[in-house]
């Protein structure tokens, strides 16, 4: 998790899986986001941006 500002980037991997998520600091506390955590992570098709590698 990177942390810049009032937001954080939080990276989510798994075997054929990388994604960076940018939530609000308020999100990390309030869903006990830390390094190693299992989370599962739900997209909205509308806000979603892709990037290449």
């Amino acid at each position: 998790m990177t942390v810049t500002g009032q937001r954080a980037r939080v990276h989510l991997t798994g075997p054929e899986l990388h994604l960076v998520a940018e939530v609000t600091l308020g999100a990390v506390a309030e869903l006990g986001i830390v390094t190693g955590r299992t989370l599962w992570a739900g997209v909205k098709a509308t806000e979603t941006h892709v990037y290449p590698a």
